[in-house]
């Protein structure tokens, strides 16, 4: 979808399509960013011929990537580009280096449109759009699983001052803060995921509305938690983890991206804040955090009225954002807001799992809320309990 004129704006994107005769259709521009650069196929945006401006009428095409799977090549090689599609070059990243995005030109590429073209279909390429925020939310919880795992094995095998690193009190509260941060990943990304199979395989429509709003709060705040992890994670390992060939600087580098694909935080807090004034997303959301509060009452009071005092401040904003949502206001808030909807959720999440019997989740909800919702220091019961987190 990436053009260098557009990027977020999609409605200045200037790649053209025109039909063929034989029902397939052209395209022609210039995608500046265009991930996994040697899959097969492509789903690209491009302006149906004659449509007006703006991105509504938006349609998206899935374009071959080699000679074998387009009909416009006449004995190419297996390998060789389809006809009309050029890499100019591969991009120099900063992190996910294995996975290549490259700069490519279409120049009358053989394309087949996804949907009718006539009709508007931005909304389908967003179809697309929510899968993949979904997966980038799994990709950040699992990063802080793994450089979790990492820290904490680095840990028990560092000695310091005549003992194992693992036995400091303070250390074992960092890796035990990180443990609850990576808990409460973990359930957000688990959850969009839940939502995104309901609706695929059952087309459940209040799984389909509760997703509107979930899969941008999981993308943006896992890719936020994604990143400060990675940061402490590389910090563990002193020295070692600043080195290339230990291979610990890499968990921050492909970090690092987790909060820019996709929609950028602030991106999505708009796009948080429509769902929320234009489709009224906040119900489903808030019904879960009602709900979570009562099954948080036996579990613990505090918790619950935690979750409850957050939950009635979050329904108080959202009504007072829909009065006015394009206020000056309300658009600079929007980033603070949307980071409080996807805590509370959370809180919610971990409390419905210890709802279960899960009593990793249960202190990891409890450790959670005093962190994210109440913004009290953790360390001391973070250190306690290291070995349950994780």
């Amino acid at each position: 979808m990436t053009e260098s004129q557009g990027g977020s704006d999609l409605g200045r994107s200037s790649t053209l399509g025109r039909p063929a005769a034989d029902g397939s259709w052209r395209l022609t521009g210039e995608k500046w960013f265009c991930s996994a650069a040697d899959a097969a196929m492509a789903v690209a945006l491009a302006r149906p011929e004659g449509a007006g401006r703006g991105s509504r009428v938006l349609a998206p095409f899935l374009v071959p990537r080699y000679a074998v799977d387009s009909p416009l090549a006449d004995g190419a090689a297996p390998g060789a580009p389809a006809p009309g599609v050029t890499v100019h070059r591969l991009k120099d990243k900063l992190g996910t280096r294995a996975l290549p995005t490259a700069e490519i030109g279409l120049r009358d590429a053989y394309a087949l449109p996804l949907g009718d073209p006539a009709v508007p279909g931005l909304v389908r390429a967003m179809t697309l759009v929510v899968v993949t925020r979904v997966h980038n939310a799994a990709a950040a919880a699992g990063g802080m699983r793994r450089g979790l795992a990492y820290a904490r094995a680095y840990a028990e095998a560092r000695h310091v001052a005549g003992g194992p690193l693992v036995s400091s009190p303070l250390h074992r509260a960092t890796l035990g803060t990180l443990a609850v941060d990576a808990a409460g990943a973990f359930a957000l990304a688990g959850h969009a995921f839940a939502l995104l199979g309901r609706v695929e395989v059952g087309a459940d429509p209040e799984a389909a509305a509760e997703l509107r709003i979930v899969a941008p709060l999981a993308k943006l705040a896992t890719g936020r938690l994604a990143v400060s992890s990675a940061s402490e994670y590389v910090e563990s390992f002193g020295g070692a983890g600043y080195v290339e060939d230990t291979g610990v600087p890499r968990l921050l580098r492909d970090a690092q991206v987790l909060p820019i694909w996709e929609g950028t935080t602030n991106v999505l807090a708009l796009d948080v804040l429509r769902a929320l004034t234009r489709e009224d997303a906040g119900t489903p959301l808030l019904s879960r955090l009602t709900a979570a509060v009562d099954l948080a009452r036996p579990l613990s009071p505090v918790l619950a009225d935690t979750l409850a005092t957050a939950a009635a401040q979050l329904a108080e904003t959202i009504a007072a954002v829909t009065v006015e949502p394009g206020a000056p206001a309300v658009l600079a808030g929007a980033r603070g807001l949307a980071l409080r909807l996807a805590y509370a959720l959370t809180t919610a999440l971990l409390v419905e799992h210890a709802a279960w019997g899960d009593e990793q989740a249960e202190l990891a909800a409890r450790l959670w809320a005093r962190r994210w919702l109440r913004h009290e220091e953790i360390a001391e019961d973070a250190h306690h309990h290291l070995d349950l987190l994780c």
